[in-house]
């Protein structure tokens, strides 16, 4: 989906925090929806945001000096020391940040020029957003690079929330304007995002369907919490039943092919041709990571397996192939796991991956 806001939208609410819009700022950074204000609406919000504190701070002011005459001078209250500028920074600070975020796009009106003498004959001719009881530069302004943006970029499924029913409604006070429409035939209107949630069964189930995974997610990392997960945790599930045979494969296939780097005196030096795994004998994790990925809870880190494994040398005593190569000895080696697996709970770890087995020592 493609979103829209006017600033009926936001004058009321610059920080989108009221509960739907609140909904829609995670839904369109969770599932990718496009969110798009025009600098011009975001000005404007600007501006009402700094002349609401202002006036709201003097509302404040005025209550404080009424209750002050009825408190004895220690009881009495401070003046307000609001800084509505340096709050206003921080309203600046909470549209760049979703703007680098990608979860709002933010429509520059710097090249907008092209733009105007449509602006002005429509203005002239008192054609839709404009009426004949007042001059609506700026709605009309931003419609119209609404409109350019979702016509340049082929947007379907375009949702406009504006409550301003006398410049972009029709006479049903639902649908588009007849004049508007004639512009782009892309757009839905909706009053609220209430509203949008409300009549759109593809927008309230992917709101749905985020909030479940949002849920679930606080449940999983509230669980992984309760887990107090600790080394000696993830070497249990390693050397459990459910693991220990998938690494015991897979560090036999590594010192066959690897056996090679191993050397043992046996009362001269041998090159191993192969190593033979007959052991694991104990498992050491040396860092780990949790993480919640698609409704799991994913380990992955690195381990120090030591493992026995028997020597096999080609002596020169006989023809070289498979059958001929003598056992030289038997050693205990370290080897280095990288593994990823996954916890669930009410079952059983699960999804052993073991990534890399990247280095082979003797010994501890």
């Amino acid at each position: 989906m493609n979103i829209f806001l006017d600033t009926t939208v936001t004058f009321t609410d610059p920080f989108l925090k009221k509960y739907y819009n609140k909904r829609l700022l995670n839904l369109c950074e969770w599932a990718g929806n496009n969110l798009y204000i025009s600098q011009i609406v975001l000005e404007e919000t600007r501006n009402k945001y700094l002349v609401n504190l202002k006036l709201k701070k003097q509302s404040l002011q005025t209550a404080i000096i009424e209750l002050n005459k009825h408190l004895l001078d220690d009881d009495k209250i401070a003046e307000v020391t609001l800084d509505e500028y340096a709050l206003l920074e921080k309203f600046d600070c909470f549209y760049r940040e979703l703007n680098e975020k990608g979860i709002i796009q933010i429509i520059p009106y710097d090249n907008t020029g092209h733009l105007m003498p449509i602006v002005v004959e429509r203005a002239i001719q008192r054609k839709k957003p404009f009426s004949e009881r007042k001059d609506e530069f700026r709605d009309c302004l931003t419609w119209l690079m609404y409109v350019e943006v979702a016509e340049q970029k082929n947007l379907d499924n375009c949702l406009f929330i504006t409550e301003n029913v006398n410049d972009f409604y029709a006479d049903d006070k639902k649908s588009l304007h007849a004049e508007l429409a004639e512009d782009s035939n892309r757009f839905m209107l909706y009053k609220s995002v209430k509203e949008a949630v409300e009549n759109r069964e593809d927008f309230f189930q992917v709101l749905v369907r985020h909030e479940r995974e949002q849920e679930k997610y606080k449940s999983l990392t509230i669980w992984l919490e309760s887990l107090n997960i600790t080394n000696a945790y993830i070497e249990s599930i390693l050397q459990g039943r459910r693991f220990h045979d998938s690494i015991y494969y897979e560090i036999s296939n590594f010192t066959l092919n690897k056996g090679y780097d191993i050397r043992v005196s046996n009362n001269r030096d041998y090159t191993v041709e192969y190593a033979d795994t007959y052991a694991i004998d104990d498992i050491k994790i040396s860092s780990f990571e949790t993480e919640i990925e698609s409704g799991d809870v994913v380990i992955h880190g690195f381990a120090d397996v030591k493992t026995y494994v028997e020597l096999y040398a080609y002596t020169g005593r006989q023809d070289r192939d498979e059958d001929n190569y003598d056992h030289v000895g038997s050693t205990d080696i370290n080897i280095i796991i990288q593994f990823s697996f996954t916890i669930r709970p009410d079952s059983e770890p699960d999804d052993l991956e073991i990534l890399d087995i990247s280095q082979l020592k003797r010994g501890y």
